[in-house]
């Protein structure tokens, strides 16, 4: 029986926007982070981000938060959305396979690299696998890039967001992800109306639910007792049941602060109650008023909506960065 091997390796294959490239591979694309070795390559669906040097695939699968930081943190200061599984799935070795026959893409591989297949892995999702084995990762498709951000430059933002100590935490922060997902969705989108709307319920997923002064939330009760009590006197009218039911949702939602006062609380307890706080607070009302005009008249102005998606984009990048850097090591 075969001795366990030494080192792991965890490969994370990702997408970025149509625009963006991260340079040539070579050494700019390669560096360390504590005792792992961290290279961003070219892959034939995008990018493929691998770690060497785990001593597990405990260890590398506990990683996977900081990647997700780490592409979080490289979306916010270089623009470049990125999209990809952070779940990663298991490799097939050849040994459990059995000898690939003539002609079939395992002989292939064989063929182009030189060396024995001994594992293949789904090339579209993370995979964690034994660092001195040769394994082909399958793929399908191709990204249209245009514009390079270097690879040096990519790979210290991942960096700065490997060095987040509460990786974990953010990570499993439901409303965090979400909106981080929406602001990554929003900067693929090529419809300007589509991406304001989308970064609007990033805003919306990331401000939480507050409520309205306790004198309100008193009333409101006062008239949920009378709904209940209407109920009962028209248990038998349909029209009006349901009309009870309607007005008592009414009554609920009533209580919440409205989505704008949200907005503007959720900026300033993310980025302090300075004037420059103030400033951002009242450029995401401004963009969050912009998106209520192009759901109410189905249009807006261009140099409007170009404004809007500049401030909301540029706001949620601040919070997010914020978020990450405050507990970064």
């Amino acid at each position: 029986m075969s001795s366990p091997p030494d080192k792991y390796s965890l490969r994370v294959p990702f997408q970025v926007q149509p625009g963006y490239t991260f340079g040539s591979t070579g050494s700019p694309s390669r560096t360390t982070f504590d005792n792992l070795s961290v290279s961003l390559d070219q892959a034939q669906d995008g990018y493929a981000l691998r770690l060497d040097g785990f001593s597990s695939t405990e260890s590398a699968l506990r990683f996977t938060p900081r990647i997700w930081t780490g592409l979080t943190t490289l979306m916010m200061e270089r623009g470049s959305a990125f999209s990809g599984s952070m779940s990663p799935r298991p490799v097939a070795y050849t040994e459990h396979m059995g000898k690939p026959s003539a002609g079939s893409l395992a002989k292939a591989f064989e063929a182009s690299s030189g060396k024995p297949l001994e594992g293949v892995a789904d090339g579209d999702a993370p995979s964690i696998y034994e660092t001195d084995k040769n394994v082909a990762f399958l793929q399908m498709g191709t990204p249209t890039v245009t514009v390079s951000v270097p690879a040096d430059q990519a790979l210290a933002s991942l960096i700065k967001g490997f060095r987040t100590e509460s990786a974990q935490r953010l990570f499993d922060d439901e409303r965090l992800h979400t909106a981080v997902d929406l602001y990554a969705a929003a900067l693929f989108e090529q419809s300007p109306a589509a991406r304001l709307l989308t970064l609007s319920m990033a805003f919306e997923v990331l401000a939480p639910v507050t409520y309205k002064h306790e004198v309100i939330r008193k009333l409101a009760e006062q008239w949920r007792n009378d709904v209940a009590k209407a109920r009962l006197v028209h248990a038998k009218d349909e029209l009006a049941i349901a009309s009870l039911d309607s007005f008592e949702r009414e009554l609920l939602f009533k209580q919440e602060t409205s989505i704008s006062g949200r907005i503007r609380e959720c900026v300033l307890e993310e980025l302090g109650s300075d004037a420059h706080a103030k400033a951002q607070a009242k450029r995401a009302l401004s963009a969050y008023d912009a998106r209520s005009k192009l759901l109410h008249d189905g249009r807006l102005d261009p140099t409007v909506r170009g404004k809007a998606i500049e401030d909301f984009t540029d706001v949620l990048k601040q919070i997010v960065l914020r978020r990450i850097r405050m507990t970064a090591a």
